[in-house]
């Protein structure tokens, strides 16, 4: 992967809130970024045991169950804004290839196009992370070899892209991907790790922190928020293979 260096400083960042919730018995709300009330799309997400968007007047919710054993133990949800970004699901059609299946946009023509388009085997940044099963890290869409959808996400003011595999027993059933523009970053920091190490990142420096949530969530196989850093695990053959952190 490709080192990132520029992420736009400001505070309006895609992601406004996070949870992470707990699936035993109950529900349990054990950490929050943010102040919003999600316990009825988690539900949702928690019956169909599957990933889901959902648009609303102030913005989407993601939702995505996190389940290393088979079984859902952790739901994670964003509240994302939808201003010139694009939240999308990925998933292999009748075609073969890979299919647009759930997407929320803030652009209409992107969004056309989006729905239009077809990925092969490792062509795109949706076909790269689900083929590849690990995250995978646009930096610059229009300067992606790639990307198929460069010039209608320039028009559409997109600038960077974050492809994560969603798994069920080590199979990869779709790729989530986010694509923001400069005045809506991700987040105000990015890493993606491969083991101990960090093989990309926007700005965030490789700290002594990030490396120990890291670790704590290759032990704890479930994502991890810390105050406003958010630690997503990815795996491969049962373990955790790849873990990208987000700071808000």
């Amino acid at each position: 992967m490709v080192l990132a260096t520029e992420l736009p400083k400001t505070s309006t960042t895609l992601v406004q809130a996070v949870q992470i919730w707990s699936v035993s018995q109950k529900l349990d709300l054990i950490s929050s970024y943010g102040n919003v009330s999600s316990l009825p799309f988690v539900q949702k997400v928690v019956s169909d045991k599957l990933p889901h968007l959902e648009r609303t007047s102030e913005g989407a919710w993601l939702g995505l169950p996190f389940a290393p054993s088979g079984k859902t133990e952790a739901v994670v949800v964003l509240f994302c804004k939808i201003e010139q970004v694009a939240l999308e699901l990925w998933q292999p059609g009748a075609s073969g290839k890979l299919e647009l299946t759930q997407g929320i946009y803030g652009n209409k023509q992107f969004e056309e196009v989006s729905h239009a388009t077809r990925f092969g085997v490792l062509e795109g940044l949706p076909s790269q992370t689900f083929d590849g099963a690990e995250p995978v890290l646009f930096e610059t869409l229009t300067r992606q070899r790639g990307f198929l959808r460069a010039e209608a996400a320039a028009e559409a003011g997109l600038v960077a892209g974050l492809g994560i595999p969603l798994l069920e027993h080590d199979s990869v059933t779709s790729a989530l991907v986010l694509l923001t523009s400069k005045n809506t970053p991700l987040a105000q920091s990015l890493e993606v790790w491969q083991g101990n190490n960090c093989a990309a990142r926007f700005e965030l420096s490789l700290s002594e922190p990030s490396l120990t949530l890291v670790k704590d969530v290759q032990k704890q196989r479930l994502p991890i928020l810390r105050n406003n850093v958010l630690a997503l695990p990815s795996f491969k053959g049962g373990k955790v293979a790849n873990v990208v952190v987000m700071k808000f």
